[in-house]
């Protein structure tokens, strides 16, 4: 009598029985994803499963029961995370029941991902996000999706990801929204390349300003400036005009090389990225016109313009260092015959580096007398931009919250980004939790900025640090 009645027990059970060796039972290892920090870091790192079918074309069919990656960094590091099945081979009875395993050769175990997450500045980072979106600051209000963002301003390895609403930490890769008044690094960029408006020329602004018969407000009554004035108070007035000065091709071409309207090159799949929306004449979706009165509103991050947050926080980073960084997530593989270190793409040093000092010097102004003074107690200068932008899609109908900042301005280390869709002023809702965050690294820098070599443990790994102690793997 041969009785076939497969079950599923736990890791537990399942090891004494293989230890047991019984004549006719054959252990089948099955595995499930697990996260242990729950919805912290998920989206991020994806998830696994069957092989779908549009992956046999670029797979070949495996075996039943195969997983491969799906999504996130699963998918995109699929290749070092697989290993290399077994081989089981079993005697069976006339009846075709088993009876025992004749050969066995034993798995090889997939390679261990290590990533430039920290685990602590990710739990911070999570943690101001949720206050942001939730209207927590005076003057704040709700959002339903944001980001925050910590990336290396050398490598553009990413120390932190955190994303709430939509899908996670994607948001940060995939979801879109106007970038307003930080977009306007990138019109003074542009400036320092082509000239429009001397940088130390002091324009008249005001409350308002006319073109072409459209009246088109200043957020605040101000004073005549020049182009660093500008950035920190963030004069629109001032932006109009440049931005006419300039025209919209030559903004674009500045733009088009900061990386406005292009996917960013992260290691993630590119399904799970957008290049945003960017649109001016020449370049315009079918069917659509390019309006004079639009011209004015591209410089300030508005009209035809759509971007991720991580599209808007390298070209800050691009402006704080002269470099357009490529952000990655991956450090090191180890196990497998994988490589120790992962290939990036080095850093591509801007044609106009040398001519940026305005533009830095209008972010070192925005934290000590302009829109983002809450930077002012950290332990050496920083730079910011806010950003609010009107948005018709987003909750109480916008504005949207934006707040970039570079730590330390001079000798960049990090830079910081918080966006919340919905979130109102970013002055209110999202500087608060930069400021925050800033705080907690440079008190826990040394463990942010370290990392321990990788060890073969199999998984996928991020790093975890404290006051104390260097980050290693958890």
């Amino acid at each position: 009598l041969s009785v076939n009645l497969p079950g599923t027990v736990g890791a537990t059970v399942g090891a004494r029985i293989s230890a047991a060796d019984l004549p006719g039972v054959i252990l089948d290892p099955s595995y499930q994803m697990v996260y242990p920090e729950g919805s912290l870091l998920a989206s991020l790192l994806g998830s696994t499963g069957a092989e779908w079918s549009d992956q046999v074309a670029q797979l070949g069919l495996l075996p039943a029961g195969d997983v491969v990656g799906h999504s996130g960094l699963e998918d995109e590091y699929d290749s070092y995370l697989q290993g290399q099945d077994g081989d089981q081979r079993v005697l069976v009875n006339p009846f075709g029941s088993a009876v025992v395993t004749s050969s066995e050769t034993a798995p090889v175990a997939g390679g261990a991902l290590q990533l430039s997450i920290d685990l602590g500045l990710q739990e911070e980072a999570s943690a101001l996000l949720q206050k942001s979106m939730a209207g927590a600051y005076p003057q704040s209000q709700t959002g339903d999706w944001g980001s925050m963002i910590v990336m290396d301003a050398q490598t553009g390895a990413i120390l932190a990801m955190a994303g709430q609403g939509l899908d996670g930490a994607a948001n940060a890769t995939e979801a879109e929204m106007p970038p307003g008044s930080t977009f306007k690094l990138v019109t003074a960029a542009a400036d320092a390349v082509f000239d429009a408006i001397s940088s130390s020329t002091v324009i008249p602004t005001g409350c308002s300003y006319t073109y072409d018969g459209v009246y088109y407000a200043n957020w605040e009554c101000l004073p005549p400036q020049d182009l660093p004035e500008a950035i920190a108070f963030s004069n629109d007035v001032y932006f109009y005009q440049l931005t006419l000065a300039l025209d919209p091709q030559r903004l674009a071409d500045v733009a088009t090389e900061l990386g406005v309207g292009k996917l960013t090159g992260i290691d993630l799949p590119t399904g799970e990225q957008s290049a945003g929306e960017f649109f001016y004449p020449g370049h315009m979706p079918a069917g659509e016109t390019w309006y004079p009165g639009v011209t004015p509103m591209m410089g300030i991050g508005q009209g035809y313009t759509a971007v991720t947050p991580l599209q808007d926080i390298r070209w800050l980073d691009a402006v704080a260092t002269g470099n357009l960084v490529t952000p990655y997530l991956g450090l090191d593989v180890s196990g497998a015959g994988a490589p120790t270190v992962l290939p990036h793409s080095a850093p591509a040093a801007l044609p106009f580096a040398s001519q940026l000092g305005p533009v830095v010097e209008g972010m070192g102004l925005e934290v000590t007398e302009g829109t983002g003074t809450q930077l002012q107690n950290l332990p050496e200068p920083a730079g910011g931009k806010t950003g609010t932008a009107q948005d018709p899609s987003a909750p109480h109908g916008g504005p949207d919250a934006w707040y970039d900042a570079v730590y330390p301005l001079q000798d960049p280390q990090v830079v910081v980004l918080c966006a919340v869709h919905g979130g109102g002023q970013g002055y209110y809702d999202c500087e608060p939790s930069v400021d925050q965050l800033l705080q907690y690294l440079t008190t826990n820098e040394a463990g942010i900025i370290s990392t321990t070599p990788v060890a073969p443990t199999g998984a996928l790994e991020v790093g975890h640090s404290s006051p104390a102690s260097s980050a290693s793997p958890t």
